[in-house]
Formats: structure tokens, C-alpha cells, sequence
């Protein structure tokens, strides 16, 4: 399935639940307060919940899909996914809790505790469902996933580490130029991303900071190259977002391309000797822990 359609699906189902949740709540709130036939209007809430439970359940599935992979870490991920199960039965028990609540209010009535009972079995389903799917199947399936996104990522990739970096020379949006080749004997870090690209937004403060905490070694550079941006755009980019190390344009993604064919943001750490020494696409906040690493490594490195 697509990732249009999986979303598409995912919000139609969403939608259903809701509805379908409102639909339940309707029933209950009519038998809590309505004192001309409460006992039909309550097994009418249960069939209510009973009817919405399928698609509660998708829901459910859908939703702890979006939350707990969207988590980075796996610790965070695991306690999601009990909150999640966790969740599924919360609104058995405040069903049961308000059909209490009738039964006292028209002085007692029938039990209906095995309609309760019954509501209970779709979230119980789902608790455990989401338990085999998040902890035992989908395991298996970030992994294949992550072996071909790795295969994608390395088919668009021209320079990898361990190969000798691309000689260069872009001017700067302060009017200098940089020149690779003239950087010989130094760490350099250079990156290329966007003014539209999302992970580069967020990337880039935390190359600000390693550049803060550098800056004054002379054999330490960075330079960040705007992909397919005019000079003025990166200019006005670097303006608004209070960045300091040096940045260049790349309007036609000449530069790029002697690195890579696609995919943004890209980051390259180059040892003294001009060798790639580690080669990063896309972001995450693990990566550029490592990153981070391999600079102080790099420049502890005799020069």
C-alpha cells in the first residue's frame, strides 16, 4: 500500500472512530439521564460500543503505528507501546463505570455486566494485537526496511567514507571563497542541505554548535551549501536563523553532485588527508551524537 493511501486509510479510520466514539457517548449519556426506559437505552449504549468497536480498533492500531515509530529512541518506543495497550482498555472501564452509575441512579436494575463484558473483547483484542504487532512483527519489518532504504541511500551516493573527497571551490555569502583543495591538513566538515527541507531546519543549530565549539582551532572548517538556492536566499536564510559558520550556494547542485545524485541533508567529515572520513544522509539526533564523536576524534588526530 502506498504511503497516499495508508494515510488516506488511516485518517478515514480515525474519523470512524471518532464518530463511532461520539455515537457511544450519545447512548450513554441518554441512559444515564433518560428515566422513561434507562435499561433499553443502555443496551442500546452497549450496542452502540459494541458496533464501534472494529473501528475503534483500527484506530487504535493506526494510531500507536504513528507514535510509537515516530519515537527515536527505543526505550521511549517500548513505553509507548504499554501506554498504548494500556489505553485500550480505558474506555471499558468508563463504560462500566457509567452503566454503575445508571443502575444506581433508577434504583438497581438488571446486571449488565456481561454486556460490558462483551464491549470489553474488542480492546482487549486490540491491546493485544498492537503488543504482537509493535514487539514481534513490525521488528522484523523496520528491519528489511531499513536494509533497502540503506541500499536506496547508498545507490544515490557517489562519495562514501573512506573515499577521497572531491576537490571544489564555491564562493561564501560573505564575499570569500572556499576552496577544498587548500584545506589540506585540516578537519573539515561540510554539509549540503535546503531552505525548504525540514531535517535540515532542524540539523543545522546543532552544526551551529559544534562549529561554536571549534571555531577557533585553524584546522577546523565547516561550510553548509545551499542545494539549488541562490546566494541571496542562503544569505537571507543563514540572517534569520542566527547562523554563523560559513555557508555558499549551490544554484545548479554542481557541487552536490560530485557527492551524491539525491537526498538532502548530507553531511561529509573529511580527515586531514582529504579522505571522507564519515559520510551521513538524512538526520537523527544518534547520527550526529557519532558525528560529534568522529570530529573530536579527528581532530585529537596529530595534524
Amino acid at each position: 500500500m502506498s504511503t497516499t493511501l495508508y494515510n488516506a486509510w488511516g485518517s478515514l479510520m480515525a474519523g470512524c472512530a471518532v464518530l463511532s466514539l461520539l455515537a457511544s457517548l450519545a447512548f450513554l449519556i441518554r441512559a444515564l439521564f433518560d428515566w422513561r426506559n434507562p435499561f433499553r437505552n443502555q443496551r442500546l449504549a452497549w450496542s452502540g460500543l459494541l458496533a464501534a468497536g472494529p473501528f475503534i480498533t483500527t484506530a487504535v492500531h493506526l494510531g500507536m503505528l504513528y507514535w510509537v515509530h515516530g519515537a527515536e529512541d527505543e526505550e521511549v518506543r517500548q513505553n509507548r507501546v504499554i501506554s498504548g495497550i494500556a489505553a485500550t482498555l480505558l474506555p471499558v472501564l468508563i463504560l462500566v463505570v457509567a452503566q454503575r452509575l445508571s443502575q444506581r441512579r433508577h434504583s438497581g436494575g438488571k446486571n449488565l455486566a456481561p454486556f460490558a463484558l462483551a464491549a470489553a473483547v474488542p480492546f482487549v483484542l486490540a491491546g493485544i494485537q498492537s503488543a504482537l504487532l509493535f514487539r514481534v512483527h513490525l521488528p522484523g519489518v523496520a528491519r528489511e526496511a531499513q536494509l533497502a532504504n540503506q541500499a536506496k541511500v547508498d545507490d544515490a551516493s557517489i562519495i562514501q567514507a573512506g573515499a577521497p573527497a572531491p576537490a571544489f571551490h564555491l564562493p561564501t555569502v560573505d564575499g570569500a571563497t572556499f576552496d577544498l583543495s587548500s584545506q589540506r591538513g585540516n578537519v573539515v566538515l561540510i554539509n549540503f542541505f535546503a531552505t525548504w527541507c525540514a531535517p535540515c531546519v532542524v540539523e543545522l543549530p546543532l552544526i551551529e554548535g559544534a562549529w561554536n565549539d571549534y571555531r577557533d582551532r585553524r584546522d577546523f572548517s565547516v561550510l553548509v551549501i545551499g542545494r539549488g538556492e541562490k546566494p541571496d536566499a542562503v544569505a537571507a536564510f543563514r540572517l534569520a536563523k542566527q547562523l554563523t559558520f560559513p555557508m555558499a550556494a549551490d544554484p545548479q547542485g554542481e557541487v552536490f553532485s560530485l557527492f551524491a545524485r539525491e537526498g538532502i541533508p548530507r553531511t561529509y567529515l573529511i580527515g586531514r588527508d582529504g579522505t571522507v572520513r564519515l559520510a551521513l544522509t538524512g538526520f537523527s539526533r544518534k547520527e550526529f551524537e557519532q558525528l560529534r564523536g568522529a570530529i573530536a576524534d579527528e581532530l585529537e588526530s596529530s595534524p
